[in-house]
């Protein structure tokens, strides 16, 4: 039977375990928390001594999962299943915490990696700013041909990132399952008769759009923004970036 703390070991037998769970749980152990049950493909067991702080285990718990965009992933357990609940055991004095609802777990590609390799938005970096820093690095071959040539790199050439924000809107689209390719088809001809926007104008209109949907859909498109950009910073996510692309590039003769 695994133990605990087999989840922790580089000869640890990766196929033996749920491998959501078993990364949710080196991620609160990076945490500091005490994991001491992760069998199970749906749930995951902290130890809670009693805490000597005003802020207990169960409330840096749910506060940590918010801040990462993971608490988001237990929003639709089944009914009637509590997602995190904590029991007291006054003979131990301490409590048992448990998440549960994780059979269908699907973590973020970057929960359990080191932090401090992601660039993310801050008060001296913009959001726009730091996905071009990251376009750069995953297509650095064309940013240094570009360079030399001294001209933009097509990942940074408007006619690009239009068609690739139009690639995401109709995933994004087809994914809800409430559009139609006919009637993403009747609603280009409808915008391509119309008169030309402005720019500036359309983006705050298309940013709006955006929030609009993620509100009905009860997302946060906020942190699923960070979320990804944070995936796109993994190695290996570039890698099946740059592949796609070629791919894309190949099917659309561009």
């Amino acid at each position: 039977m695994l133990k605990p703390s087999d989840l922790f070991f580089d000869d640890f037998d990766y196929e033996a375990a749920d491998t959501s769970v078993r990364r949710l749980a080196r991620w609160l152990r990076s945490k500091q928390f005490d994991v001491i049950d992760a069998y199970s493909p749906s749930r995951v067991v902290i130890r809670e001594p009693v805490p000597e702080s005003l802020v207990p285990e169960t409330v840096r718990l749910h506060e940590l999962l918010e801040r990462a965009g993971v608490a988001a992933l237990f929003d639709h357990a089944p009914d009637g299943v509590p997602l995190i609940t904590s029991i007291y055991d006054h003979a131990s004095k301490t409590s048992t915490i448990t998440i549960a609802g994780l059979t269908d777990l699907q973590l973020p590609e970057w929960v359990d990696r080191d932090e401090s390799m992601f660039l993310v938005p801050s008060e001296t970096c913009t959001f726009e700013e730091v996905v071009l820093e990251i376009l750069d690095k995953v297509f650095d071959d064309e940013t240094i041909t570009a360079s030399f040539f001294a001209c933009e790199p097509r990942h940074r050439q408007p006619g690009e990132r239009t068609q690739r924000f139009l690639e995401e809107a109709l995933e994004l689209a087809q994914a809800t399952g409430s559009v139609s390719v006919e009637q993403v088809h009747r609603l280009v001809d409808y915008v391509f008769q119309r008169p030309v926007g402005d720019v500036t104008q359309e983006l705050g209109g298309a940013y709006v759009s955006l929030r609009a949907l993620a509100a009905v859909l009860q997302r946060d498109a906020g942190k699923l923004g960070l979320n990804e950009l944070k995936r796109i910073q993994l190695p290996e996510v570039q890698e099946r970036i740059r592949r796609r692309q070629v791919e894309k590039n190949a099917a659309l003769g561009s």
